[in-house]
């Protein structure tokens, strides 16, 4: 009996340790890509944005844009992010999808390059883009209107 529980409590351990070994090696790969694309991706965003109000404000001379027209320049930011930081997010993509075999990012970057050369790297820069797109141009309206909210308080 004795015997018998201090194996299963062994045989639990050693579980839960692969368990967390997985959950550390799984669940993590791909977290730098992540953030080396998710930084420039945000910067791309707000510094497109700006740029598009800045070029909107000399057009009409100084007017502040409507919804609609913050709704356009929102999804033009984010679809510029997504085609700018996608070679990245085909890396990370591929990490994640071969975490068993724990590639680093350069590994990653080669294995996306044999599948198809540089143009690999562009894979679901549409679809990628419009959602992109869509997410930042209703966040940016959202963004607008309670910067607006607060500058009249």
């Amino acid at each position: 009996m004795m015997c018998s529980l201090f194996c299963h409590c062994h045989a639990r351990a050693f579980q839960c340790l692969t368990f967390a070994n997985a959950i550390s090696q799984g669940m993590l790969s791909g977290f730098t890509p992540t953030v080396l694309e998710d930084i420039p991706d945000m910067a791309f965003k707000f510094a497109a944005y700006e740029s598009l109000r800045q070029l909107h404000a000399t057009a009409t001379g100084g007017r502040k844009a409507n919804p609609t027209e913050d709704f356009a320049m929102g999804a033009v930011s984010g679809a510029f992010a997504a085609a700018a930081t996608t070679p990245l997010d085909v890396i990370k993509t591929n990490m994640m999808c071969n975490a068993s075999t724990r590639p680093t990012m350069m590994t990653a970057a080669r294995e996306v390059y044999a599948q198809g050369g540089l143009r690999a790297f562009g894979r679901g820069l549409g679809p990628r883009a419009l959602s992109n797109g869509i997410n930042s141009a209703v966040f940016f309206c959202f963004f607008e209107a309670i910067r607006n909210y607060f500058a009249e308080q």
